[in-house]
């Protein structure tokens, strides 16, 4: 707006230049919460997903297991063993995976469906949701938040 202003001030009146340029300015202005907050928002995660990272670190020895989840490089964040065995897979990038532990992020939710797949009903954490509801996974850790299934551990 700014540039096609200076670019036009001849056609534009000498009165009514500076106030188009105040108004560009204070566009520019007022819009950058809008992408501040499209690029924060993906990036900060809620202080309820630690407790599930936490206990999915402390909890459950990963040594050499396929895990599907959404952002879980964060579990380097907290004391583990070796991990150089262990596989790690996004939701995005999981086609066809068998995992042994899968990790439901709410934050990976939202993530999948409004940056990747472009669906709330159907993107790939819903399709992990369904696939885990109909094979042999058990919830061993469940909050508002942090889901954890594991394949096949509980016996009934």
């Amino acid at each position: 707006v700014i540039a096609s202003v200076v670019l036009r001030a001849r056609l534009v009146s000498k009165k009514a230049a500076p106030y188009l340029i105040m108004i560009g300015a204070l566009i520019l202005t007022l819009s950058f919460p809008v992408v501040a907050y499209s690029i924060d928002a993906y990036s900060s995660y809620p202080r309820s997903e630690e407790k599930g990272l936490e206990f999915l670190a402390s909890e459950e020895p990963l040594e050499g297991k396929t895990v599907v989840g959404s952002t879980l490089h964060q579990l380097s964040f907290y004391p583990q063993a070796n991990l150089e065995q262990t596989e790690f897979f996004s939701f995005d990038s999981a086609q066809g995976v068998e995992p042994d532990v899968v990790g439901f992020r709410k934050s990976g939710y939202y993530y999948s469906a409004m940056r990747i797949n472009l669906s709330f009903e159907r993107n790939r954490y819903t399709e992990y949701k369904d696939k885990i509801e109909t094979e042999q996974y058990d919830r061993v850790y469940s909050s508002p938040t942090f889901e954890v299934y594991l394949k096949g551990m509980v016996e009934q």
